[in-house]
């Protein structure tokens, strides 16, 4: 059976499993079956970098994540949830890119440094800043992915190219206040 035809008959299973809750026998096994077939492509080509990180990832499914990849750092290295709702409506293309995300954000230590900014801003600022600092260097993120172009547009901000994630948090933060403040500005001059 093809790729496209694989992720297709899961994706329907996925979604039967998401209605009557119930998972069927050898959806797991048929799932990791196909990530391990975008990871050997990874392998076999230019990103075997990637493929290499990934076959160390331990893996597991979690359908309550917004996501279509989550990794979270452990003792013994890390583990990688996946909803496969999300991740199955992705092509294959877009799946190595969300491996690349993910394995960048592993790189970049962003988990330690998402802590210590979650001090001193927002989840939204802290989520947007490390994933814009990363998804300008990913190609064929699906479509809904943040990237410099569409925050700079959704929150009238001027980011540039290869900044430090301090930067972007900083100037998303003072985007969203501003915004927050022409919000409340906006209401009190309708209710005049």
């Amino acid at each position: 059976m093809r790729f496209e035809e694989r992720k297709d008959s899961l994706l329907k299973q996925a979604l039967d499993i998401r209605e009557n809750g119930e998972v069927y026998s050898g959806f797991e096994k048929e799932f990791f079956s196909l990530v391990e077939s975008v990871i050997i492509d990874m392998l076999e080509g230019d990103d075997s970098f990637f493929g290499q990180f990934l076959v160390r990832i331990e893996r597991s499914i979690r359908f309550n994540i917004t996501w279509p990849l989550a990794t979270v750092p452990r003792m013994q290295g890390f583990k990688m949830y996946f909803n496969p709702l999300l991740f199955l409506q992705c092509d294959k293309r877009e799946m190595q890119a969300l491996f690349k995300h993910e394995i960048y954000h592993i790189m970049y230590g962003h988990h330690e440094r998402e802590r210590i900014l979650k001090q001193k801003y927002t989840n939204i600022t802290v989520n947007l800043s490390l994933d814009i600092s990363i998804n300008q260097f990913i190609k064929n993120l699906p479509m809904d992915s943040y990237k410099l172009e569409r925050v700079n547009k959704e929150y009238n901000a001027s980011l540039k190219e290869d900044e430090p994630i301090e930067i972007y948090a900083e100037e998303i933060e003072k985007a969203i206040k501003a915004r927050l403040s022409q919000s409340i500005k906006d209401e009190k001059s309708n209710d005049l």
